[in-house]
């Protein structure tokens, strides 16, 4: 039998990397879609890749992470503005874990939160905003061996303002914006949802720790 990966060990380094289901939530966005006549924003891809270490024989770790996302694309149309949308997002992030089990074996549950930076871009090349989020996670972690472990996880991130889509083209000229159909800049603030399976690889402990 395993031993569980949270207790009783020595504090190690580990990278993560995990993909799945990520969904959107822009309310001003999907309203001006559905004004438009389209439908609102659908959800997409959201993958994530982190480092970190455990601390405090492995009850607590901290993780630097970057995570992505892509969604399907969309026609954004009025009478002031007209492209096609290829919505993506980035956070970079520093999130702070707490292991609820440390005595688990099989499963290992935790929980974190973190603050990050999130660009959300509207365009391909442009129509972005960018703000301080803040993220909340779950995770179950199952050992496959010392070293390598699956994980299942479910994180919430948002940003904490609103702020305008600026600089929507290629060819940016400042002061650019996107407009809605009441030829008003387009302000919204991002937040999304996201379930992701990948896996956890323990990276060999320094070498005082070794002796």
């Amino acid at each position: 039998m395993l031993a569980a990966p949270c207790a009783g060990q020595t504090d190690r380094f580990f990278f993560k990397a995990a993909g799945g289901y990520s969904h959107p939530f822009l309310p001003n966005l999907s309203n001006e879609l559905e004004t438009q006549g389209h439908d609102g924003l659908r959800g997409g891809f959201g993958g994530c890749i982190a480092l970190g270490r455990t601390l405090v024989e492995k009850r607590w770790a901290l993780e630097f992470s970057l995570a992505i996302a892509y969604y399907p694309s969309f026609d954004y149309e009025n009478e002031f503005d007209a492209f096609e949308g290829k919505m993506s997002h980035y956070d970079f992030a520093v999130i702070f874990k707490r292991c609820l089990l440390p005595d688990a074996e099989r499963i290992v549950p935790s929980i974190g939160a973190g603050l990050g930076y999130g660009i959300t871009n509207l365009i391909s090349g442009g129509g972005k905003i960018q703000t301080v989020h803040a993220l909340a996670l779950a995770q179950l972690e199952a050992p496959i061996n010392d070293d390598v472990s699956f994980l299942l996880e479910a994180s919430y991130g948002a940003g904490l303002e609103s702020k305008t889509f600026e600089n929507p083209f290629l060819e940016n000229v400042p002061g650019d914006v996107v407009l809605d159909a009441n030829g008003i800049p387009l302000e919204d603030r991002f937040s999304g949802f996201t379930v992701r399976i990948g896996i956890m690889v323990w990276l060999k402990a320094p070498p005082e720790e070794n002796e």
